[in-house]
């Protein structure tokens, strides 16, 4: 889990990339409910630290 702001800013980038390209955060999110599951505890961080993330671009 990220703590940082840094870790926070890498950790989304990451999750904002899909095969070496910049995806929307829902596409991620798709994708991860088909490998994962649609309740898994993952998805509902990704989208958390995305809005949190996007709180500071769009205030």
């Amino acid at each position: 889990m990220p703590r940082s702001i840094e870790e926070k800013i890498v950790a989304h980038a990451d999750n904002i990339t899909l095969d070496g390209k910049k995806a929307d955060i829902n596409e991620t999110i798709k994708k991860m409910k088909k490998i994962l599951g649609a309740h898994h505890p993952a998805i509902s961080r990704v989208r958390e630290l995305g809005g949190y993330i996007d709180s500071f671009l769009y205030e």
